[in-house]
């Protein structure tokens, strides 16, 4: 392999790929040598039954055909290696290749993002579409549909990227999720961990319905929220960035936890109350 353009590697392997596969479905379907046998003898026994003579070359005729058969199914079992393989190496092309693909997306997402923008500009104050007709801003509206159609496509392009990735797709999922969408989450949703963590709710800041924020980060009303909150920075991380990203989220919260932790042991110093006996708690999540 000479290719060193990630994108050029995929396609040569996919290519060799595809080749190989033609070969295997052109062989011929010979069966087992154990059908091969049946399917000599009840030839050999219709013949005979038609009164026809024991063939002087049989051993030979068999032992021809099996030697056919055994190496059309060798060629098969090779080819099937060989595609196995080429899928290895193709997965493992992809994952090379995914860090320029992650960063062609970031690319594309901040043009779809200003370009939903721009129709939100036209809409004024409109955020429906019956106030965008009586606007006259209804293409706008119609516009900002098929971006959100767009966005979602490109969401879904970036989970499958990392999740080839990561080959994990809880993994790929929650990080997608929590860190690969926008880059300053705790500025414009400082609760999200505390709501992702179940400790308390707290609203999402876009349209979503109740209980169901992740799935109200797709479509028109999502890109019409980013328009209207210039501080959100959309992004596309490589895994790289999102691993990070979740790194020095984990870092922050247990700095935040060990302040919070320091200030009530001050306090309760301050008032000589004792610090509370540890909590035993059961397998449920209860204190017991």
């Amino acid at each position: 392999m000479t290719s060193t353009d990630p994108e050029a590697k995929v396609r040569l392997i996919e290519d060799a790929r595809a080749k190989v596969m033609a070969r295997l479905r052109n062989l011929p379907m010979t069966g087992s040598a154990a059908q091969h046998t049946h399917a000599f003898s009840m030839g050999l026994i219709g013949r005979l039954v038609n009164g026809e003579p024991m063939p002087d070359d049989l051993a030979e005729r068999y032992a021809r055909e099996r030697r056919e058969i055994d190496d059309n199914n060798h060629l098969r079992t090779m080819l099937q290696a060989l595609i196995d393989n080429l899928n290895s190496e193709i997965a493992e092309a992809n994952r090379q290749a995914a860090p320029a693909r992650l960063a062609a997306l970031n690319d594309r997402l901040h043009a779809l993002v200003d370009a939903a923008r721009a129709q939100v500009a036209l809409l004024g104050h409109a955020r429906d579409a019956e106030a965008a007709v009586q606007a006259g801003a209804a293409e706008a509206w119609m516009r900002l549909s098929e971006l959100g159609n767009e966005y979602a496509a490109l969401r879904n392009r970036q989970q499958g990227l990392v999740q080839e990735y990561l080959g994990d797709p809880h993994r790929a999922g929650t990080l997608v999720r929590r860190y690969g969408l926008i880059a300053n989450l705790d500025e414009v949703w400082p609760g999200w961990y505390e709501y992702a963590t179940n400790q308390h709710y707290d609203p999402a800041p876009w349209p979503h319905e109740d209980g169901r924020p992740y799935d109200g980060q797709q479509g028109r009303d999502y890109l019409i929220w980013l328009a209207d909150t210039p501080t959100a920075r959309p992004w596309v991380p490589t895994v790289r960035q999102l691993e990070q990203a979740e790194e020095d989220h984990k870092r922050m919260t247990g700095l935040r936890h060990a302040e919070r932790a320091r200030a009530t042991a001050e306090e309760r110093a301050r008032s000589n109350q004792p610090d509370p006996a540890p909590v035993r708690v059961s397998y449920r999540g209860e204190a017991a």
